[in-house]
């Protein structure tokens, strides 16, 4: 079974619209179902579906469509669809084409129609087809796919962009360009974006340095169920704990964020949790507890050092001598791992399996359920030039102006436009987080990069749930 999913959002900062809805699909040799599905709020008299012998044009009107494009192959002209109210949140339209000749198709859009522009899931898909032997044509298609809003398409690139060619992507390294496309991709909603964001601005790679924006988005990522929720909670909490020249740590709020990461088994969080038990920092003082997050953080992760003798932390008259000095982690993950484990990822769904009998088609689950509080800076697309907007944005606060042409401080900037506190080498911070006390508060990335790898799985793929 062939299928690929696209996220649901309904517009962007610039007041661009946004494709409506997800869709999926399913074909034997015979047959093809497009299953589109929508937020229920969305009724019959709102769908717009435009069926031909060679190409498809469906979604919401007033919206750019959801599926758009040519068939690898004609259809017989007598394609039906059905509207249906799944549940109280969704709703959704199968459509039933027949083909004329029965083959197997590599998509359900391969290329743009009369009329029929193809749509930025069928781009990103169709990118997928051709990395394998034609990378510079999957870069063409992931930078279409991108401009037309689609998530998969951005993060792809953003982690492109960050690697670079030295870690076989075709593309130079550079992380203002990187920054652009995690902008897109959060602003639509998008949690691992959010992350990736947040590191950019705290660590002030392809933006300014900015703890505000970098505490904003990491909030925003925390707040809602994604591949990268555990370590959002875990790096927010690490934030409030350290501060900055301007703000002062937080642990209190700190403890909270880990609380959160340790509740999804974050070997990381659950340390710092016993580092500040331990000690009484932020939190009050409890020996059992300090015990019961070490002994969890072991269990979790048995490379972790320097943690007390736990026998010990029964005895809460116990005192600390024989004790070296504690301090909380300051990564759970290395960062530049996710971007690794995104590229390696193929843009395309997984292999088709073809079935005797036509599949029934089911509504794929819309995902990023949750939207960001603003939005962030556009840069300039293949297809023209789109507004600069204040970064600031994603906050809430307003915006301020700016000379014509000025990138705004805190926001990416355009390529080849350096501005002020901004990197314009392209160089970045070395993976090793050098301001920890010392490589043994760091836990082992072996872990993280097992969960970035299935992270990637969950965006890249953007298989149905």
């Amino acid at each position: 079974m062939a299928s690929g999913t696209k996220s649901s959002s309904t517009s962007s900062s610039s007041g661009a619209t946004r494709p409506v809805g997800s869709y999926s699909w399913t074909q034997t040799d015979e047959e093809v179902t497009i299953v589109l599905s929508f937020p229920a709020v969305f009724s019959v008299k709102d769908v717009a579906v435009k069926l031909l012998p060679h190409s498809i044009v469906a979604g919401i009107k007033g919206h750019p469509p959801t599926i758009s494009g040519a068939y690898p192959s004609n259809v017989e002209p007598d394609g039906s669809w059905t509207f249906e109210k799944i549940s109280a949140t969704e709703s959704a339209v199968e459509i039933h084409l027949q083909k004329v000749d029965p083959e197997v198709w590599p998509a359900a859009i391969v290329r743009d129609g009369p009329n029929a522009e193809m749509d930025g899931q069928s781009l990103y898909l169709a990118a997928g087809l051709t990395e394998a032997s034609d990378i510079y044509a999957t870069l063409s298609l992931l930078t279409k796919a991108a401009a037309k809003g689609n998530i998969p398409a951005q993060l792809k690139l953003g982690a492109w962009f960050q690697l670079g060619r030295e870690n076989n992507c075709p593309v130079d390294r550079d992380v203002a360009e990187s920054a652009w496309y995690y902008m897109q991709a959060a602003e639509a909603g998008s949690g691992e974006a959010q992350f990736m964001l947040a590191r950019a601005y705290e660590r002030g790679e392809g933006v300014g340095r900015s703890y505000e924006q970098a505490l904003a988005l990491y909030t925003q990522a925390a707040n809602h169920e994604h591949s990268c929720t555990e370590s959002s909670a875990f790096h927010l909490g690490v934030l409030l704990h350290t501060g900055d020249d301007t703000h002062s740590p937080n642990i209190p709020e700190a403890s909270k964020w880990w609380e959160l990461a340790a509740s999804m088994d974050s070997a990381a969080a659950h340390y710092n949790l016993g580092v500040l038990h331990y000690y009484g920092k932020g939190v009050p003082q409890d020996l059992v507890r300090a015990r019961e997050h070490f002994t969890a953080a072991q269990a979790l992760d048995p490379k972790l050092t320097n943690i007390p003798e736990l026998d010990s932390l029964d005895n809460e008259e116990d005192d600390e001598d024989g004790v070296d000095e504690l301090d909380p982690m300051r990564r759970s993950i290395d960062f530049e791992a996710i971007a690794r484990a995104a590229q390696t990822m193929k843009a395309g769904p997984p292999a088709m399996v073809i079935t005797p009998t036509r599949m029934a088609g089911s509504p794929a689950a819309s995902a990023g359920t949750s939207t960001p509080t603003g939005a962030g800076a556009r840069r300039k697309a293949a297809s023209g030039s789109a507004p600069h907007a204040t970064v600031s944005r994603l906050t809430g606060a307003s915006a301020s102006s700016s000379s014509p042409g000025t990138p705004r401080a805190g926001t990416p900037r355009r390529p080849g436009t350096p501005a002020p506190g901004m990197i314009a080498d392209g160089t970045a911070t070395p993976a090793s987080d050098t301001s920890a006390a010392s490589p043994s508060w760091f836990i082992d990335v072996a872990a993280g990069v097992s969960v970035l790898a299935a992270a990637a799985a969950a965006v890249f793929v953007m298989r149905r749930s």
